[in-house]
């Protein structure tokens, strides 16, 4: 089909039948409160750019466009990727999204894409863990977050992970899907950072099994969340290889011995355990038998009957196990997975 003659039609569609640009996105690098900041960038929409001649890009105060302000000149099309700066010290004001529209030869915007403007310091206040179970409802609450203006959604990572949770007597576990990574019947961790509430974070996002939790502003100083990766180290041609399998024992050691009332692992060997301030030089001996690596540590926010469960259950400040205590009527450290 002849170009100009595409371009002409392409013209002539309703709006609503043209693609919106793609992988609309922006990180805010003011880190003062109120103030914007950074990079808007965007990719050209799904059937290219014929017929677009440019994007102008505008804040709002909402997604449909109300009270609209353009953001510097209009963006030339032409690029796969195109991007615009906002300046330093740029007030945010009453601003809610970020709005990239198409222009035609005649000089009319038309259909456009847009997110959520969210302020640096209060987007990254806090990280959420949420795990969700099956693939399909990591996707929606990934989705939900973002409509909700609670993260951007390049700032959501979803991972398949193995959990353990104790329950009652005993530790109840999830493997992973290691022949469909879009299960149905795995577990996926959600991290995200927000400024949102956890009881907006909540109604977004049903957490199951492992319960919803936070690091950063609000956590409880009493509470930790340890993070480790399991990994070897074998030669120069392979540097590092996770070891999840490890990581859940090393996980299930932690539970077993009252330093831990849940656990995620993913595939890279990323371990997240969720423990009490007290126990934690504990953890970090288990962890030395276990795999050699330091565990970090922040502080964890949760709700109220979460904190209970992790107390009730982190209640060790010393790893009661021969490899540590050297008493050899106490069995093994590693005598748990």
């Amino acid at each position: 089909m002849d170009h100009a003659f595409l371009a002409l039609l392409l013209l002539l569609l309703p709006a609503t039948a043209k693609a919106q640009v793609q992988n609309l996105r922006y990180y805010d690098a003011d880190m003062n409160a109120g103030y914007l900041g950074g990079t808007i960038s965007w990719e050209k929409s799904a059937d290219g750019d014929v017929g677009v001649v440019a994007y102008s890009v505008f804040l709002a105060e909402s997604s449909s466009g109300l009270g609209q302000q353009q953001l510097g000149s209009d963006v030339m099309a032409g690029n796969d990727i195109s991007e615009i700066v906002v300046p330093t010290n740029t007030l945010k004001g009453s601003f809610t999204s970020i709005l990239v529209y198409l222009k035609n030869p005649q000089g009319s915007n038309y259909r456009s894409a847009s997110i959520c403007l969210l302020d640096n310091p209060t987007a990254n206040s806090r990280t959420f863990y949420v795990t969700v179970s099956g693939h399909s409802n990591a996707i929606s609450g990934r989705a939900a977050l973002v409509q909700g203006c609670h993260a951007q959604d390049h700032d959501i990572q979803v991972n398949m992970v193995a959990t353990m949770v104790w329950s009652s007597s005993a530790i109840v576990e999830t493997d992973f899907d290691h022949v469909n990574e879009q299960s149905s019947t795995a577990n996926f961790l959600i991290v995200f950072p927000s400024g949102s509430s956890s009881s907006d974070i909540g109604t977004a996002v049903l957490s199951s099994p492992v319960s919803m939790a936070f690091t950063g502003s609000g956590a409880d100083a009493s509470y930790s969340l340890g993070a480790l990766q399991v990994y070897s180290t074998l030669d120069e041609h392979v540097p590092i290889r996770p070891d999840p399998d490890i990581g859940r024992h090393l996980a299930r050691s932690c539970m077993e011995l009252n330093l831990a009332s849940a656990a995620t692992i993913t595939m890279l060997g990323e371990v997240r355990l969720f423990t009490k301030v007290s126990s934690q030089t504990a953890l970090q001996s288990l962890a030395n038998i276990w795999a050699g690596k330091t565990i970090s540590f922040e502080n964890l926010g949760a709700t109220s009957a979460v904190l209970t469960t992790i107390g009730a259950k982190a209640t060790a400040t010393i790893a009661q196990c021969s490899d540590i205590s050297g008493d050899p009527n106490q069995g093994s450290c590693t005598s748990f997975a």
